[in-house]
């Protein structure tokens, strides 16, 4: 015989199975979803890089860049590779491949740290976009002192790294702006970047040019 208090024990346990149930199904969908959103972010993240090269391509890159550029002082950096069009013509497009791949091995090389982006910007141009994170205890002291010359620091090892690089088997043209150098926004030292190659190429075959005239003009 089904007593009261036997049937409200039957239903306290039946409720508690149930909430079990709920709780099980809601841990298990959850842990799917998890799932999910981490495999879409690995295929963006895939889709995201360049075919060739294995560096971020634009879009990606900006995005990744944007972030880092909100956030913190960056050095950024452009890098335009030398004769790449004379590259293809006489030796051939697999060599010019080749030349790129070695590029940005030696770029992702130096600049490989996690929160490092190096993007292709164009088909031989690449930016570098490379946070400069100060330790936790000056971050806490907040010693703008300090900070600074981390800064500085970063800067000139850049320098220096890219100074050598550029001159090796593929050799580039690049220049360097901060983020947080006043007046230049975030978003304009890319620019002023870009536009300092093109200065520094534009040197370059002017100096060529004249140096191709003066050995033409007959010797007395």
């Amino acid at each position: 015989m089904l007593t009261t208090a036997n049937a409200l024990t039957l239903f306290v346990f039946s409720s508690l199975f149930v909430l079990c149930c709920l709780a099980y199904l809601v841990v298990t969908q959850n842990k799917a979803i998890a799932n999910l959103e981490e495999r879409l972010e690995g295929l963006t993240e895939q889709v995201g890089f360049d075919d060739l090269t294995g560096v971020y391509r634009r879009t990606a890159g900006e995005r990744r860049a944007r972030l880092s550029l909100r956030t913190m002082p960056c050095i950024v950096g452009f890098i335009d590779v030398r004769n790449f069009g004379l590259v293809n013509k006489t030796l051939g497009w697999d060599e010019g491949d080749r030349q790129l791949v070695e590029l940005t091995r030696e770029l992702a090389r130096v600049f490989g740290r996690e929160h490092d982006t190096i993007y292709r910007f164009g088909g031989d141009e690449f930016v570098i976009v490379l946070p400069v994170v100060a330790r936790a205890t000056e971050a806490l002291l907040g010693d703008e002192r300090v900070e600074t010359d981390i800064v500085t620091a970063a800067y000139d090892r850049t320098v220096q790294v890219l100074t050598d690089l550029a001159e090796g088997a593929v050799k580039f043209d690049w220049a360097l702006e901060m983020s947080s150098r006043p007046p230049i926004e975030p978003g304009g030292a890319l620019l002023a970047a870009m536009e300092e190659v093109r200065r520094i190429k534009s040197q370059r075959a002017f100096f060529k040019a004249a140096h191709q005239t003066i050995e033409k003009e007959p010797h007395v």
